[in-house]
């Protein structure tokens, strides 16, 4: 084909406008454009609709071997902190200064457990 205008998607049916003769108005440029706008959207809502398909089935999919090999959250992310006051609930990283509640004290006795 000899249009200097090729559609984004080689699969998509390219019909012959007046683009191809060189001889393509306003109107009819724009109604040229509209139809592959409309074809641009109606691939891009199939692509969406695709993905969050795929992403239900991933989602399933991770339960079922979360279930299968009782997999708990900590042994997949551990906290951001590896210390918590029992008192306040206030947390430490185990980096830096230690803050007032932990400091010059056994920190085994503060640890978090990070594996059930």
């Amino acid at each position: 084909m000899n249009s200097k205008f090729k559609p984004i998607f080689p699969e998509m049916p390219e019909t012959p406008t007046a683009i191809d003769s060189g001889t393509a108005d306003s109107a009819t440029l724009l109604l040229a454009l509209h139809r592959e706008s409309e074809a641009l959207e109606s691939k891009y809502r199939e692509m969406v609709a695709r993905k969050a398909m795929a992403r239900e089935t991933a989602i399933k999919t991770i339960k079922s071997l979360i279930k299968a090999y009782d997999v708990k959250l900590l042994e997949i992310k551990p906290p951001p902190f590896q210390y918590r006051d029992p008192v306040t609930g206030a947390t430490w990283s185990g980096r830096g200064k230690p803050p007032a509640w932990i400091r010059d004290k056994d920190h085994s006795v503060f640890r978090v457990a990070t594996t059930p």
